[in-house]
């Protein structure tokens, strides 16, 4: 018995890896345009079981190469559908299809202003890049082909010799590590002063910032402002909003027709905004069905949260991520957020080879998609071994502590059903397990018999079959050992497939 059980077990298992899915994937090398990208598939059958890997590179429905590894280049700085085909030697193809992304490179240009003899020139770049970001900047000031780690911001202060032609090059990298260059001639002239006011403002308000600049026999060509966050104007009057409070230091840089400047520094203090917290009122990671309430605080006159509400505190139930804008007595306003996750439940199943419970015979019923699984008979295992009808269910629970039902109705045979008395076969003369035997072959009229070895090539089929196939194919010859899988169609009977163990010693 130990050994028929073996013996169906490791049929069961080749046959449903035959039946396994593709579940195709794939990476490719991150590159800048201009460069090739490497791309390699994978999928969740080893590489010996697929027949054949086909790319389409461009979305129109044609494969342009094939192949588990590939190499391509792309001649547009764009977004890329590409789609891979995988086709197992076994089983139904399948296919996956992500967006490659070719990163641009920086369009770099840069401005010196101040290029006066004997002074400190400011070098300011005024890249740009068309998606992503640059985040390093690489300054040479004498075209050594040397960049200096002290010169490496959108920004640079390097002092001028004698009144010469400096060569100054750029390089500009993107968060992407896509590089680019400019070289520019900068020529050093004979110098305006520069002055400016302001006044205190709030965060996310305008501050205003005047221009006293005195131009008295000096033509300027352009006012530079620099506000102390990173960002910059060219406007005689500027107002600029600050987004943080603090005191920041702002430059006013004036610029000559020639290219000389003057630097005039101050400080504005920008005021900060309320605070404002969201206080979640139990765990913010719980089970689809669960909820959690999320408190903004008290001593606001104002809230405005992202699903509309304009209470102080509001119950989630679903994934998301919560902002919340709550507006003070002084008219200022701030905001937060707070990530909430609802745990999908898991997908639990189950399944067995028959829902019908042969006379004296048993049957496993095998639980997955979760952790940890408990029967309604009291079992803690994954599987259990039955013998009775009925409905048993199973509660599966997975990693995250979320769990779910499922449940399967086994019934007793019918006496006039069509079932394989043993699914192993022995055909070695001593009168046991000669035969593929089914039972109650003599209640009908015409039985069709055929038998796949498990590369799904046909060994043996024959119409009105009577009990006698002793594991003979076609040909007439003995097959060989080894897992079969039969089907078997009675009159109108459903149709019967099995596996059958062909064990010749």
């Amino acid at each position: 018995m130990k050994r028929t059980l073996l013996s169906f077990c490791l049929v069961s298992c080749v046959f449903i890896i035959a039946q396994a899915q593709v579940t195709p994937n794939f990476i490719n090398t991150q590159t800048c345009y201009g460069n090739q990208t490497t791309f390699v598939a994978s999928s969740s059958l080893p590489d010996n079981s697929i027949s054949m890997w086909q790319w389409d590179l461009d979305g129109d429905g044609t494969y342009e190469m094939s192949g588990k590894t590939i190499i391509s280049l792309f001649t547009l700085n764009d977004t890329n559908a590409v789609m891979l085909k995988i086709t197992p030697i076994s089983g139904a193809p399948d296919s996956i299809t992500k967006n490659v992304i070719i990163d641009p490179l920086p369009d770099v240009n840069f401005m010196a202003n101040n290029l006066c003899e004997l002074k400190a020139a400011t070098y300011i770049s005024l890249s740009t890049i068309s998606s992503g970001s640059i985040n390093q900047y690489l300054w040479d000031f004498n075209n050594d082909n040397v960049t200096d780690d002290n010169f490496s911001g959108d920004t640079a202060m390097y002092t001028c010799g004698p009144a010469q032609i400096y060569d100054t090059k750029l390089i500009c990298v993107s968060d992407k590590g896509c590089s680019a260059f400019t070289q520019k001639n900068t020529i050093v002239y004979p110098n305006p002063t520069a002055a400016f006011s302001t006044s205190n403002a709030c965060v996310n308000a305008n501050a205003t910032f005047t221009n006293n600049t005195d131009t008295t026999n000096i033509n300027i060509a352009f006012f530079l402002w620099n506000f102390g966050d990173g960002n910059g104007n060219t406007t005689s009057n500027p107002t600029h909003t600050y987004t943080t409070a603090g005191t920041y230091a702002v430059d006013l840089i004036a610029v000559s027709l020639e290219g000389c400047r003057d630097t005039a520094s101050s400080s504005i203090t920008i005021n900060p905004l309320p605070m404002v917290v969201i206080t979640p009122g139990g765990p913010t990671v719980f089970c689809v069905g669960g909820t959690v309430m999320l408190d903004a605080g008290i001593g606001f006159s104002s809230y405005l949260w992202s699903n509309s509400s304009n209470a102080q505190s509001i119950a989630v139930s679903s994934s998301g991520n919560y902002n919340i804008t709550a507006t003070d007595a002084n008219g200022c306003s701030n905001m937060n957020s707070i990530t909430v996750t609802a745990n999908l439940l898991p997908m639990v199943s189950i399944t067995a080879s028959d829902t019908i419970l042969h006379p004296g015979s048993s049957m496993i019923l095998i639980a997955d998609g979760a952790s940890s699984y408990s029967w309604s008979t009291g079992s803690y295992s994954n599987n259990i071994t039955i013998t009775q009808s009925g409905t048993y269910k199973v509660l599966g629970t997975d990693a995250n502590g979320c769990a779910a039902w499922d449940s399967i109705v086994v019934m007793n045979e019918n006496p006039d059903d069509v079932y394989v008395s043993s699914n192993i076969m022995t055909p070695n003369g001593d009168g046991i397990n000669e035969y593929l035997v089914i039972e109650s072959i003599d209640n009908y009229a015409n039985c069709d018999l055929t038998v796949y070895n498990m590369w799904n090539d046909e060994v043996y089929s024959v119409s009105g079959y009577k009990n006698d196939w002793g594991g003979y194919g076609n040909n007439g010859k003995q097959v060989p050992d080894g897992p079969y899988y039969y089907i078997i169609a009675c009159d109108d009977k459903p149709v019967l497939k099995g596996n059958i163990n062909i064990i010749l010693r």
